[in-house]
């Protein structure tokens, strides 16, 4: 038979589960949103071409800069873990 303490010692467990879940999942957005913005910063610094002032081109490569840094978050460039001990970090020394 289970008892009271073991029962919540697994209730604590799965909830601690669903925080680091949750925990992953914003650490996630936010190295995709870090990409982008790195991304987009680093093309303003090109110069301006023939192609690249029109409406329809700077939609285009939002998309693209967009694109490219869902792809590069899926990579294991370190960011991810980095940001992660750095949120724990945070919570450890009292932040919410």
């Amino acid at each position: 038979m289970v008892g009271k303490a073991e029962l919540a010692k697994v209730y604590w467990d799965l909830s601690q589960l669903e925080e680091e879940r949750k925990l992953k999942n914003v650490v996630k957005e936010f190295e995709v949103y870090f990409i982008r913005e790195f991304l987009k910063e680093a093309q303003r610094s090109m110069p301006k071409g023939l192609f690249n002032t029109s409406f329809t081109y700077g939609i285009y490569s939002d998309l693209f800069v967009s694109e490219i840094a869902e792809v590069l978050s899926q990579r294991d460039i370190g960011l991810e873990r980095y940001f992660s001990e750095a949120v724990k970090a945070y919570t450890k020394q009292g932040g919410e």
